[in-house]
């Protein structure tokens, strides 16, 4: 009888050891996964509770990147090549017929002109290309007036490349050399970069640095940029309304001459020409309708780069501004 209970018994264990096994086995593997969990979970929040700045910091050196890349993959307008070994008859010769070839222009533009104001009279309404032409050409017949005083009176040519030199907005468009042009916005363009690279490194810096010292919890942005205003007004540094009109003419491609009135009125009428050309492109098709040339003057009417940006980014930056112009409650400075 205890013989036959203890057989009993250990048939039991038998059946019954596999069980164990597996469910140790299974509480094993329960507990590496709720391990693993935990660690992905905890990788997770750590990622998450990085700092905004670094986030700000990763998007612009990106955008940095891609707009170095875009400006090596764009290929340079090579200028014409000038001998410097050339002759005096021969810069005589190019002059003449640089000369020649801008009055001739201008002459066909006003013949163009001519008849774009004689549906103007007629109670027509023009294009946004057609606009733009008559606004350059009548520009440039009253940009002529003081620039045929150096032609007509003998001798006074000589004086004219100082005076070009010193005004260089007085020349007619039809008399400009496309490739300077281009060179003079080229340099405009790699001096912003360089500005925006300076910039992006110092706030770099400065951020870091208020990381490591743990001042990202004094509380919102909002306080952050309160005692950043009132750092620098108390230290002396503040920027007055003057100096921020100038930097939006420039930005804007405004002459900043002149009291801060007369700049707020220049920035008003300009902002007020932006939104009625936004509203004339949407009209005429919208951005897609639009030649590289165009895009790359309303990116450079509206202070965007224009220079060594693929097409679709400036139309992109173009659908932007006027997305943003069409809207009424948004403040014009913004």
């Amino acid at each position: 009888m205890v013989f036959r209970q203890y057989h009993h018994t250990l048939n039991l264990g038998r059946t019954m050891l596999p069980g164990f096994k597996t469910l140790s086995s299974s509480k094993f593997r329960l507990c590496q996964m709720s391990n693993k969990r935990l660690i992905q979970i905890s990788l997770r929040h750590a990622a998450t509770d990085r700092s905004k700045v670094e986030y700000t910091l990763k998007m612009l050196k990106e955008d940095l990147i891609r707009q170095d890349e875009e400006l090596r993959k764009r290929k340079l307008v090579q200028t014409p090549a000038t001998v410097s070994g050339s002759t005096m008859l021969q810069r005589i010769v190019h002059e003449i017929k640089h000369y020649y070839h801008g009055f001739r222009l201008l002459a066909l533009e006003t013949r163009l002109s001519a008849k774009y104001m004689w549906r103007v009279l007629r109670g027509d309404t023009l294009s946004r290309r057609e606009r733009q032409q008559l606004v350059r050409t009548v520009s440039d017949l009253f940009r002529l007036v003081p620039f045929s005083i150096f032609i007509i009176v003998p001798f006074m040519e000589l004086a004219l490349p100082i005076f070009i030199k010193l005004f260089p907005n007085m020349l007619p468009s039809t008399f400009q050399e496309s490739s300077k042009e281009e060179e003079r916005l080229r340099k405009q363009v790699k001096v912003k970069v360089e500005m925006a690279k300076f910039l992006q490194h110092t706030i770099e810096e400065i951020a870091l640095e208020r990381r490591s010292k743990a001042i990202e919890s004094q509380g919102s942005k909002a306080v952050e940029f309160a005692q950043f205003i009132k750092k620098v007004r108390s230290e002396g540094g503040y920027v007055t309304n003057e100096e921020l009109f100038k930097s939006l003419c420039r930005l804007m491609n405004i002459q900043p001459f002149g009291s801060p009135e007369i700049l707020r009125f220049q920035l008003n009428l300009k902002l007020r020409e932006l939104r009625t050309d936004d509203k004339q492109i949407a009209a005429e098709g919208g951005v897609d309708a639009l030649s590289t040339i165009d895009l790359q003057q309303a990116c450079r009417a509206r202070g965007m780069r224009a220079i060594g940006l693929s097409e679709d980014r400036l139309r992109y930056q173009v659908c932007v501004s006027s997305i943003t112009g069409s809207i009424e409650k948004l403040h014009s400075s913004l």
